[in-house]
């Protein structure tokens, strides 16, 4: 037993000296046996795990030696807070900061950084302690130590377990960048008031920071320049020297306001030269209107006259015509009614002349009577002879109706007597109405004649009245006319009195614009040949002035924007023996309870 207990031993010595490779025999089936076996397991395992401690340990120097070559201040510290990393660059950046670090942290040494607390960063390290262990995503903030500023960005590391393993945190100075931000927002805070006086101290810069206050102060500088040049000659021109012009070289938007300025110029020039020019025509023409503006008042003046006494003229001439359309109508009217007398006198001399008509054939029917009444005499007489003959014959007996006889032969002589009478009266009746028919059937022709007469006078008059209206009519509207016009040329006096004095005032402001003018001084030989040739540039005036403007306020918004939007996260720190838990967790940006203090 003793022999393989000492191979045992010496194997056990061996794997103790860090000999992993050793061929441990497991043939034995006794308890020796059982001990070779559990050893070579042992061996085996040790093996592996170093094997294992090996590759992290070279991961982990690798990581490391990365980190000291970087040139971001990465530091890392444990679950206690204490400093278990810290690259150069922090390292240099706490050499460079040591004496305004020390003026609020006195035993501060940066080549003691590594292994020290981050507590002493802090002024109530409790509460910063509590607010970094329930720290689960990117927390950045800033510190202001000994007046210098800090920009920490704090990353919890996290084992493939989810187990914190301490922190990551990267450093940043900014204290040049924000003095230089607070200079620049000084400049640019007197440019946009007009102060170019302003300039960024460069002497302490370095790098970015001062290539940017260089193209900053060389910016303002130009600017000033150019702005300066543009001012002279506006004030030149502002006191009436219009000669000045800028004669610096620049380019892009200087050198488009130099065109555009010395344009200006030249344009106020000729301008003023041809105002000159203008002034004297003006004066001229305003004289000649003022002189013909005093004749043709006066002419208006006497054509207002006439033409008041032509409107007095058309007045009395109205009345007049007036008047005699009153008569005329009253004349039309008067010969209307007679018309109607006329007519109506004409019917009567119709209705006579029915009468006399009337009477005549009467007249002749009496004569036929009266005929037959002679004739019934006639026969009554030869009757009364027949029968005296007849008694004479009979005799005695016959005397009787001789006596009868007779006395019907006297009545039947009598009625011839009176029917001869009655005839020869009618007869002479008949002959006195027949004049008078013919009489009053001249009188109703005459009649007639005399209504058609007076109807030809009524149409006439009618139409001597409405003529005379219409003469009226005519003759108002010619004294509206009249009165009008004198109206129009008392108004046409007035505006020729007013535009005597407007004449009179444009010569007066043309003499206080010739004044006016006399004060600028132009290059006389620039407008000896008509005026000045202006370039090509400066005859198409360019819009490049406001679209340079406009590019040149764009960028320094889309510079900002990039600045603001490009800012990459920190990585997730790593933990040494194991990779840091991934970084899906969005940076939180802490609240002021919970902001790291401030020195």
């Amino acid at each position: 037993m003793v022999p393989p207990l000492r191979s045992l031993v010496a194997k056990f010595d061996a794997i103790g000296a860090g000999d992993y490779d050793q061929e441990i025999e497991q043939t034995r089936k006794d308890e020796v046996g059982k001990a070779l076996k559990g050893l070579a397991d042992m061996q085996a395992k040790l093996k592996a795990d170093i094997t294992e401690t090996k590759r992290v340990a070279a991961e982990n120097l690798r990581i490391r030696y990365a980190l000291d070559t970087v040139s971001s201040n990465v530091m890392v510290s444990d679950t206690d807070a204490q400093i278990v990393y810290a690259n150069d660059a922090v390292i240099g950046m706490f050499r460079k900061g040591a004496n305004d670090i020390r003026k609020d942290l006195p035993n501060f040494d940066p080549d003691r950084v590594r292994g020290s607390s981050m507590d002493m960063f802090h002024k109530r390290a409790a509460h910063q302690r509590q607010m970094t262990e329930s720290m689960q995503s990117t927390h950045e903030t800033e510190i202001v130590i000994g007046g210098r500023t800090f920009k920490l960005i704090a990353s919890p590391i996290f084992d493939e377990e989810g187990q914190r393993l301490g922190a990551v945190i990267e450093w940043a100075d900014r204290t040049e960048e924000l003095k230089v931000e607070r200079e620049v927002t000084h400049l640019v805070e007197g440019a946009v008031k007009g102060d170019f006086n302003q300039r960024i101290a460069t002497e302490e810069l370095s790098g970015f920071f001062k290539r940017l206050g260089d193209a900053m102060n060389q910016l303002v500088e130009r600017t000033s320049t150019g702005l300066g040049e543009v001012a002279r000659v506006l004030n030149a021109v502002a006191d009436g020297d219009l000669t000045q012009r800028v004669t610096g070289d620049y380019e892009g938007t200087f050198g488009q306001l130099k065109e555009d300025t010395n344009a200006t110029a030249i344009r106020l020039q000729e301008l003023i030269g041809q105002i000159k020019e203008s002034v004297d025509a003006i004066n001229t023409a305003a004289r000649e209107i003022a002189v013909g503006n005093t004749d043709l008042s006066q002419r208006t003046e006497e054509q207002a006259s006439s033409l008041e006494e032509t409107a007095s003229s058309m007045e009395e001439l109205t009345s007049t015509v007036k008047q005699t359309a009153d008569n005329a109508r009253q004349a039309n009217q008067l010969s209307i009614n007679a018309r109607d007398v006329a007519s109506r006198g004409g019917d009567k001399a119709r209705e006579a002349m029915d009468s006399m008509k009337a009477i005549t054939e009467s007249a002749d029917k009496i004569g036929e009577i009266i005929t037959v009444i002679d004739g019934i005499a006639f026969q009554t007489n030869i009757l009364a002879l027949n029968a005296a003959v007849e008694a004479a014959r009979a005799g005695e007996q016959g005397r009787g109706f001789a006596v009868v006889a007779g006395e019907v032969r006297n009545l039947a002589q009598r009625s011839a007597a009176a029917a001869k009478e009655i005839k020869a009266l009618i007869a002479e009746d008949t002959a006195t109405i027949e004049t008078g028919s013919k009489q009053v059937l001249a009188a109703g022709q005459t009649m007639g004649e005399i209504v058609n007469e007076v109807k030809r006078v009524s149409d006439l008059i009618a139409e001597i009245t409405a003529a005379a209206d219409e003469q009226s009519t005519g003759i108002e509207q010619v004294n509206s006319a009249v009165t009008q016009m004198d109206e129009v040329t008392q108004q046409n006096a007035s505006l020729v009195e007013e535009a005597a004095a407007a004449a009179e005032s444009l010569e007066e402001q043309a003499q206080g614009l010739a004044r006016a003018v006399s004060v600028f001084r132009v290059d006389e030989g620039a407008m000896g040949s008509g005026g000045h040739q202006l370039p090509a540039a400066s005859k198409a005036p360019s819009r490049a002035l406001p679209a340079a403007n406009k590019a040149q306020s764009g960028r320094p918004a889309t510079a900002g924007k990039a600045a603001t939007g490009s800012s990459s996260k920190p990585p997730q720190g790593k933990a040494v023996g194991g990779g840091a838990k991934p970084g899906n967790r969005p940076a939180s940006r802490a609240n002021p309870d919970d902001e790291w203090e401030e020195f």
